[in-house]
């Protein structure tokens, strides 16, 4: 009867996990998304006025930069973060500006400890 039940289940498919779908990001070409994502950003972002020429600040000007948050998420906005950093060549917001300023320069700080009150100027 095992045997029965076993050459009908195998017959009809039942035995053999389904076969997954290929993920598409297998076929995705990151370099054109990339860049399509770095001109749609330019064009549809504005973070901060920069009033009387204060941005960029050279290197030689920063004491400290105090970065919060998930240092390797992405945050996107409303749109929710990529909750871990993506495949491909991305820098985040921490890496970008240790790299800019070095990282004695800047501190990162979780949002946990940033909203605790303990933070002081």
């Amino acid at each position: 009867a095992v045997a029965h039940l076993l050459r009908s289940k195998i017959r009809y498919g039942l035995v053999n996990a389904p076969k997954k779908a290929k993920s598409p990001a297998i076929y995705t070409d990151l370099e054109k998304y990339n860049k399509l994502s770095l001109k749609i950003a330019r064009r549809g972002i504005t973070l901060l006025s920069n009033q009387g020429n204060f941005l960029p600040k050279r290197p030689a000007d920063v004491k400290s930069v105090v970065v919060l948050g998930s240092p390797d998420v992405l945050e996107l906005g409303d749109k929710g973060s990529s909750a871990q950093k993506p495949a491909g060549r991305i820098v985040t917001v921490l890496e970008g500006l240790q790299m800019k300023y070095g990282e004695q320069a800047v501190k990162h700080l979780p949002m946990e400890f940033a909203t605790s009150g303990l933070v002081r100027d």
